[in-house]
């Protein structure tokens, strides 16, 4: 994978991202399911058919699990059509977009050593201001670790 157009896709979605919170009344929070057992932490997301949505930008490489429905993910290597059942390994530093043609069941599995759920969270998501201020070797650092 091209690490520049990971990046540069990054970008892209987070303009996205902005265009969708500044539409009065497009943006609604969805209701997620966290568990974290024996170092591993997973969030589980029900997502109504017909929803476009984009995710957080990930620091480590996890998996992600299509359990129920139909998607369209877009990437920086362009767009996936998935049905359920589907598992979905995700790099580091990834944000993907999302419309959905059914109702959505997607579950995402991340590792982590961590044993407070608020913690694990924020060891697993960088902001969009962190990642830019990040130095060319620092992002080198989190995508070869994934």
């Amino acid at each position: 994978m091209n690490e520049l157009a990971r990046i540069a896709y990054i970008y892209d979605a987070l303009e996205l991202e902005e265009f969708l919170r500044s539409m009065d009344g497009s943006v609604t929070e969805l209701p997620i399911t966290e568990h974290l057992v024996a170092g591993l932490y997973s969030r589980e997301v029900r997502i109504p058919a017909d929803t476009v949505l984009v995710g957080e930008i990930h620091r480590t490489a996890h998996i992600n699990i299509l359990a129920k429905g139909s998607i369209t993910v877009f990437t920086e290597d362009g767009e996936k059509y998935l049905e359920a059942p589907a598992t979905v390994p995700a790099p580091a530093l990834t944000k993907r977009v999302g419309l959905t043609h059914s109702d959505v069941v997607w579950i995402s599995v991340h590792q982590t050593d961590l044993t407070n759920i608020e913690d694990v969270k924020a060891s697993l998501v960088i902001d969009a201001d962190e990642l830019l201020a990040l130095e060319p070797h620092e992002l080198e650092k989190i995508i070869c670790l994934s």
